[in-house]
């Protein structure tokens, strides 16, 4: 019920321009200053102003085919990259045991929720990351011979993404965080 009162009001209080509206606006803000939002015990708007707006305004009606449909692609999507992963699993000798397909469930469960501003940034990120830890997985780390080499190079890669990423940016692409 509120919900809808306000509605109301901000679409009136956009289209407040003629005289005859102004009338209706001053009587909108005294019944705002007089009203107790811990018992809220009257209505916002009067029935003069409710049934102009109702003559004046159509709402737009939710179209639920439409609704099911995205909602129907986003299923269709997480079913088919699930089966992928596990027909992957099957098929490649993907190590880490039961831990991918279950990964996999989570995953197909979420990506398809997410925003495509979060999808594009998680994906470069995996990418970027992936491709500098892998170029040191193979070329740097096979050198290493001796524990303190390890325990310098990890600490080394450690204050490296610290100090690179110490400060996050909280909105990119349109994307907030």
């Amino acid at each position: 019920m509120r919900l809808q009162e306000l509605k109301l009001i901000t679409h009136h209080l956009k289209d407040v321009d003629v005289e005859s509206d102004r009338a209706s606006y001053a009587e909108l803000y005294e019944r705002l200053l007089s009203f107790d939002k811990h018992q809220p015990d009257t209505a916002l708007i009067s029935d003069k102003f409710s049934s102009y707006l109702e003559m004046h305004q159509s709402w737009p009606e939710k179209n639920k085919l439409a609704e099911f449909d995205a909602r129907m692609w986003r299923v269709v999507q997480g079913v088919s990259m699930f089966l992928a992963a596990v027909a992957l699993w099957i098929y490649l000798p993907v190590p880490g045991g039961y831990i991918f397909p279950m990964l996999a469930a989570n995953l197909s469960a979420m990506l398809p929720t997410m925003p495509a501003a979060a999808l594009k940034q998680a994906f470069w990120g995996v990418l970027g990351f992936g491709a500098v830890y892998i170029t040191e997985y193979v070329f740097v780390m096979p050198m290493m011979t001796e524990l303190w080499e390890l325990a310098v190079f990890y600490f080394i890669n450690v204050v490296v993404v610290w100090k690179v990423f110490n400060t996050p940016a909280l909105s990119c692409n349109g994307f907030s965080v």
